[in-house]
């Protein structure tokens, strides 16, 4: 779950140039749960929890938008929401901080944690380049531009970034 089983690898914006990085990175976050999941236990996941999925209201906490959720292994919920705190390395050290004052930390290493994280980047690629929503689409050109940055910089160095050289800013 939350890794594309197939890259949609024949779409316009998969240009010869970034159609390497892709399929490159699918092939390494691949091996990676390959080996988490081989012996990890497997429970129901909200797989796509960030500030814009959950809710303060009266002191409670509510959470929804439930339309990734599944089946999984505990590291994909704290790297899927690392994913949306990579630009604020404190913040993502209170989410593991706090996750583990209620329960203790999934075994990962460092190089599973950062392709789970990386993991995140492809599925949204996929899910931009399949997408007919309009405003999707606007935005699919730049979007996939700097995956494919940000992606080669995880392939280059280990670690995912959402500020990698050569991210262009939004319009």
């Amino acid at each position: 779950m939350n890794v594309p089983h197939r890259m949609h690898t024949d779409h316009p914006l998969l240009t010869d140039e970034r159609r390497p990085v892709l399929v490159a990175a699918f092939d390494q976050v691949q091996r990676h749960y390959h080996a988490f999941f081989a012996d990890a236990p497997r429970q129901v996941l909200h797989a796509d929890l960030h500030g814009g999925n959950a809710k303060w209201h009266r002191g409670r906490l509510s959470v929804f938008d439930f339309d990734d959720a599944g089946i999984g292994v505990p590291l994909q919920d704290l790297a899927i929401s690392a994913y949306y705190l990579r630009d604020r390395i404190d913040l993502e050290a209170e989410l593991l901080a706090g996750y583990a004052e209620v329960r203790p930390l999934p075994t990962f290493s460092a190089e599973q944690y950062e392709a789970v994280v990386a993991s995140r980047n492809l599925v949204l690629v996929n899910d931009t380049i399949g997408s007919s929503h309009a405003g999707v689409r606007d935005g699919a050109e730049l979007y996939v531009a700097n995956s494919v940055v940000k992606l080669r910089k995880y392939l280059q160095t280990g670690r995912f970034a959402h500020d990698a050289d050569g991210v262009l800013p939004a319009r």
